[in-house]
């Protein structure tokens, strides 16, 4: 959407360069051409000394003007310095006039006179401060100018998409709103029905669908919640939340005849809010059940080294061909298994925010291993002193 803002912004930035440095040229060439006509009337000063009838080499000096400002050299035909006080003298003669190393030049070839001067060279020193200022201001005003022009078709050009966001943020949560209530009324009722009729597995098969509509309710919900309310961390026990979890996927990986095998350490302590551990820990178990192969087992370990907890899926699976892509927004390698791609770009962006190290392994037609590098609660010496007390 912003490549057309930009391609604008360029052209805008190009029009206005071209008027920049058209001005920056006029400057150069006026400067040129008021050097050349100053030159020219301080050289004509010269000739009228070199073509007067009884003038003399000795007297040359005397008799040719003076000035701070202006130097001048006369020449033979052999190129020999006749009179010269200039204090640099042009590297070539093959011009008529030249701006070399500070100082503007102009040669005029003279008619034969008494001391055979042949070449007549005037020179002026000359700064390109002024210019250097001018094109400083004009780049300077064409920035402003196109940063200003820049920033409202930006800003003009998001705003349908602003509008439409808007829009969807909107949707979703009046859409939230509206599921809540209905999936907490399905999920105690299914309980009941459980409690009073016994198991079965069309009661299972009705429990694992409600579940996994909670889990995508709750991704949703936190990818619209998750830059406007606060998530506070607080001491967790992660031994004793994947514990909780597991079972809470039994039902779901029952419905596919997987079972889970867990292998969890104890007292894992982290410092994390629930909410968002919980993001880490579904998401990962729940693609793990949905791209197993039915009646196979799913590995859940947790251990604790090095002041890390290390919580590990391993699923034998279908396998996952690019393991970078996944943690995009949106990004999903089966579209035949639904969702929206929104679980593991939100467990990437939690992972970024607690400092928590992760990697995917996979072998496609073997299955995939998902491992993340929780840091372990420390306590810190003032939560000692507050619990002595």
């Amino acid at each position: 959407m912003l490549k057309s803002p930009l391609l604008y912004t360029l052209l805008i930035g190009l029009l206005f360069c071209l008027p920049g440095f058209k001005i920056l040229q006029l400057s150069i060439e006026q400067e040129h051409s008021k050097n050349t006509q100053e030159l020219t009337i301080w050289a004509d000063s010269i000739e009228e000394v070199v073509y007067e009838p009884l003038i003399e080499l000795d007297s040359l000096h005397v008799k040719l003007p003076v000035s701070v400002i202006y130097s001048v050299a006369l020449y033979d035909t052999n190129g020999g310095v006749i009179y010269s006080n200039l204090p640099l003298e042009p590297p070539t003669f093959s011009f008529s006039t030249l701006s070399e190393d500070g100082y503007f030049y102009l040669q005029k070839i003279l008619s034969p006179n008494n001391i055979d001067a042949f070449r007549l060279v005037v020179a002026k020193p000359v700064s390109y401060t002024k210019i250097v200022l001018v094109g400083a201001v004009v780049l300077l005003l064409m920035i402003c100018v196109v940063y200003i022009t820049a920033h409202f078709m930006i800003l003009n050009s998001i705003k349908p998409y602003q509008e439409t966001q808007k829009y969807m943020n909107n949707f979703f949560n009046d859409a939230m709103h509206e599921l809540k209530t209905p999936l907490g009324v399905i999920h105690i009722n299914l309980e009941l029905l459980e409690a009073t009729s016994g198991q079965s597995k069309y009661i299972g098969r009705m429990k694992a669908a409600t579940k996994q509509m909670q889990m995508t309710y709750e991704d949703v919900e936190y990818y619209i919640k998750h830059t406007r309310a606060s998530f506070n961390p607080e001491v967790i026990d992660l031994s004793v939340y994947i514990q909780d979890r597991v079972r809470f996927f039994e039902d779901i990986a029952l419905a596919k005849q997987i079972r889970i095998q867990p292998h969890i350490a104890n007292e894992c302590i982290v410092f994390m809010n629930k909410t968002e551990l919980q993001r880490i820990v579904d998401n990962t178990i729940s693609n793990a059940i949905k791209y197993s192969n039915p009646a196979s087992n799913i590995l859940v370990n947790l251990t604790c080294k090095d002041s890390k907890a290390y919580f590990s899926v391993e699923d034998f699976g279908r396998g996952i061909k690019d393991t970078k892509r996944i943690f995009e927004r949106f990004e999903r390698e089966d579209y035949v298994q639904g969702g929206f791609g929104l679980g593991l770009s939100i467990v990437k962006k939690i992972c970024e925010k607690y400092g928590i190290s992760y990697e995917v392994q996979s072998i496609l037609g073997k299955g995939s291993t998902f491992t993340y590098a929780i840091p372990l609660y420390e306590e810190k010496w003032l939560d000692k002193l507050e619990n002595t007390q």
